[in-house]
C-alpha cells in the first residue's frame, strides 16, 4: 500500500522521493495542477487510481478491461509528462 499524506489521499511522498532534492521547491498545489493540466484523461485516471486511491496495476487493468502492460506503459508515460512539466518549476 502506498503512503498517503494529505486528506484527499494524494501520494505526494512518492512523487517527492522520485524528484529528490528538487522536490523542496514544488508545492502540493503545483503538483496537482500539473497532474490535472498536463495529462491525457486516460493518464490522469490511471494516475489517480494508482497513486491516490492505492489500487494496483492488476486491479486497474481488470476494471478498465485492458492488459496490465497497458496500465504500466500509461503510468510510465504519465510520469514522464509530469517530470517534464515539473522541470520548469524547479529551475533556479
Amino acid at each position: 500500500m502506498r503512503e498517503l499524506v494529505s486528506s484527499d489521499g494524494a501520494d505526494i511522498v512518492l512523487w517527492r522521493r522520485s524528484l529528490g532534492a528538487a522536490s523542496e521547491k514544488i508545492g502540493n498545489r503545483q503538483l496537482m495542477r500539473v497532474i490535472d493540466g498536463c495529462l491525457t484523461p486516460k493518464q490522469r485516471a490511471y494516475v489517480y487510481a494508482y497513486y491516490f486511491e492505492g489500487r494496483n496495476m492488476y486491479k486497474i487493468a481488470e476494471e478498465r478491461g485492458v492488459a496490465v502492460s497497458t496500465v504500466s506503459r500509461t503510468l510510465s508515460r504519465a510520469r514522464k509528462r509530469i517530470f517534464e512539466a515539473l522541470k520548469y518549476c524547479v529551475r533556479s
